[in-house]
């Protein structure tokens, strides 16, 4: 009698996280480059930027505020990290924009390709792949495909929009999760004196 009871309680303690996990992360479905309406993404993202009531402080150290927001475009908790970098604004859009630093940054990153451009007002928007090493033997490596925006204001002022989207030259991995970058958004507003203000929103379903 105790052994089918414990193999039937084995086999219940696997079916329901399994169930659970197939349910929650079933595959999701991502717009394609030239369906994504990359003005209405940037006011959207930048509407939270300017809505105070939106944030929360979490965290102050060295120089750094760290708040917790809310952002309609995403169901998940978005965070926004604020500095002042001496720095000039463009040469912060490169940092964030190009993807060279981040072999630099980011020691899980495992490579990219570009994947082309479209015209993006007086820009070119960028979109690509990328991949990253998992950070535990009980997660799987993630990659995505993202498309990258930047906006110029007369003010001096940039922003640069990524966000998840679909294309037929990069299609599921074997063995990768493809993660959903709902929009982060890092918006570069220079303060004079060689530095700028640098805000940096990031919601990801990893």
């Amino acid at each position: 009698m105790f052994w089918p009871l414990l193999i039937g309680a084995l086999a219940l303690a696997l079916a329901v996280p399994v169930a659970v996990s197939s349910r929650r992360h079933r595959p999701v479905r991502f717009p394609r480059p030239e369906d994504v309406d990359l003005d209405a993404e940037h006011a959207r993202v930048r509407a939270v930027l300017d809505s105070p009531d939106a944030r929360s402080l979490v965290l102050e150290k060295d120089g750094v505020r760290v708040y917790r927001c809310r952002a309609e475009y995403c169901p998940h908790v978005a965070y926004l990290s604020e500095s002042v970098v001496a720095a000039s604004a463009e040469a912060i859009r490169a940092l964030v924009h190009e993807r060279a630093p981040i072999t630099r940054i980011n020691e899980s990153y495992a490579g990219g390709r570009v994947l082309g451009t479209q015209a993006d007002g007086a820009e070119l928007a960028v979109f690509g792949t990328m991949r990253f090493r998992s950070q535990s033997p009980l997660t799987a490596p993630r990659d995505g495909v993202a498309i990258t925006s930047v906006r110029r204001r007369e003010d001096g002022e940039i922003g640069v929009l990524t966000l998840s989207v679909d294309h037929p030259d990069a299609p599921l991995v074997p063995g990768y999760a493809r993660y959903k970058n709902y929009a982060s958004y890092d918006r570069i507003t220079p303060l004079g004196e060689g530095k700028c203000r640098l805000e940096h929103i990031m919601v990801l379903d990893p």
